[in-house]
């Protein structure tokens, strides 16, 4: 993996580990580590299927089940439901954590096919505008 276009977290003793497949987002939060980087195309034209399989071998390795596919946005990479399969099939318990500006049925039951078993959304109260005092 070139660590410029993914990066892969597994801390000591963790249950879980992490993948960023990309740094690309469709958002520009300011409080996010990939800011800056609003739709920058990297490393798109890449297979991460093949990353995919190296990131499952080194979690199985160290008997880590859970993984949560993280970016920048993870949903706006074409290649990731072929990744999540990839995953899943190997035998991980998958998540992808994204802002869910780009979910939809057929994306939610896309990724559901391929394997994925959970989204996890983080929605920043400062994109509600003046709903987030309503938020309460």
């Amino acid at each position: 993996m070139r660590t410029q276009d993914c990066c892969f977290d597994l801390r000591t003793g963790s249950a879980k580990a992490c993948w960023l497949v990309s740094r690309t987002c469709n958002l520009a939060c300011s409080y996010c580590a990939t800011a800056g980087t609003h739709l920058v195309a990297d490393g798109f034209q890449r297979e991460i299927e093949q990353d995919a399989v190296l990131v499952a071998r080194h979690c199985l390795s160290r008997d880590v089940r859970k993984l949560v596919v993280s970016g920048g946005e993870p949903l706006l990479h074409p290649m990731l439901a072929p990744a999540v399969r990839v995953l899943s099939d190997i035998g991980l318990s998958i998540s992808v954590s994204t802002n869910g500006t780009l979910l939809s049925r057929r994306v939610v039951e896309n990724l559901a096919d391929c394997g994925l078993r959970k989204f996890v959304v983080g929605i920043p109260l400062s994109a509600l505008g003046d709903g987030a005092a309503a938020v309460g």
